[in-house]
């Protein structure tokens, strides 16, 4: 600040300040300045050869530690692996976020739903999977024998939708509401969920 700004004035500096940085007084956070992109793009280089980028949203929770987080794809991409492919069934993830996980797994399922309460984590998890589908549809070619893959990589919806709500309204229709999600592609049954919650941790009726 100058010398001779009064106490409610702030004098920016040039370069802008990045985005989402503060500019305070004596210590107290005046207001938060924003310049550019509210979100950054980071590219996680995976065990299975796959080179994945993921849009992540200022404001909202990522890993902070590259290593970390490969290693937990990695690992979850290993688990499904494990599982035989028609004992696998459609993949039901809950808490999504941005869609870390859900990108990740898609080539290993035909049908991925993944449910998300944040609109805006729900936009960044349709465009991560999106930006990634190239990739997916090489893995899921390669998973397949060769044979064409496109209903693997294509049938992934996010639904901006609270969990409980979700869960709530399956267990009423007993599945039957189930069936109308990912475009329609109604009769496999979500055989494999993942649950990743916030630190809150589950609503009763998700558990």
């Amino acid at each position: 600040p100058r010398s001779d700004c009064t106490p409610l004035e702030v004098a920016v500096p040039a370069p802008t300040p990045p985005v989402g940085s503060f500019l305070t007084l004596g210590g107290v956070v005046l207001c938060k300045v924003r310049a550019g992109s509210d979100h950054v793009v980071e590219t996680y280089e995976l065990p299975d050869g796959r080179s994945l980028s993921y849009e992540q949203a200022e404001g909202f929770f990522s890993n902070p530690s590259y290593s970390a987080c490969v290693f937990t794809i990695g690992w979850l991409c290993e688990c499904v692996k494990m599982l035989p492919r028609e004992r696998r069934g459609a993949l039901l993830e809950l808490y999504c976020g941005n869609g870390n996980h859900t990108a990740a797994l898609a080539p290993y399922f035909g049908r991925v739903v993944g449910v998300e309460v944040h609109p805006r984590l729900v936009n960044a998890a349709t465009r991560n999977v999106a930006r990634n589908r190239a990739a997916n549809a090489a893995l899921a070619r390669e998973l397949a024998g060769g044979e064409s893959a496109d209903d693997a990589v294509c049938a992934v919806e996010v639904l901006a939708v609270p969990s409980a709500k979700f869960c709530g309204r399956a267990l009423a229709t007993k599945g039957q509401s189930l069936g109308s999600r990912a475009g329609g592609g109604g009769a496999e049954p979500f055989e494999t969920i993942l649950v990743d919650p916030p630190r809150s941790g589950l609503d009763h009726k998700t558990r």
